[in-house]
């Protein structure tokens, strides 16, 4: 189900990366605001169709308070973090997938 059109967006990062770079940050981080992302936007569409481009999607009204785009500069992270995420959208899918119980989707 998709709450609104599904053309909102998001900037999605794997865990793993988010977690390196809260790691590098507190090693390195003075109090400096630092966005942890990627810096590219997928709508929310896109995401369900790479999740099972089988599967029917369903619309609901969209909720109030939803964001219609997100996305972060990691500039910062790469300067003072020597950060930036290594892990494609694709790929995290495809790993989140894999460690669910049962699943069996073959690409």
């Amino acid at each position: 189900m998709i709450h609104g059109d599904g053309r909102q967006t998001r900037d999605l990062i794997y865990a793993d990366d988010a977690v390196d770079a809260l790691y590098r940050a507190g090693g390195r981080g003075s109090g400096l605001v630092i966005n942890v992302g990627t810096g590219q936007q997928t709508s929310v569409r896109d995401l369900a169709e790479l999740i099972d481009p089988h599967a029917e999607i369903v619309s609901a009204p969209r909720r109030h308070g939803d964001i219609t785009r997100a996305a972060v500069s990691p500039t910062r992270a790469r300067i003072h973090l020597q950060w930036s995420p290594w892990t494609d959208l694709r790929s995290g899918v495809r790993m989140t997938l894999a460690a669910q119980p049962g699943h069996s989707r073959t690409e």
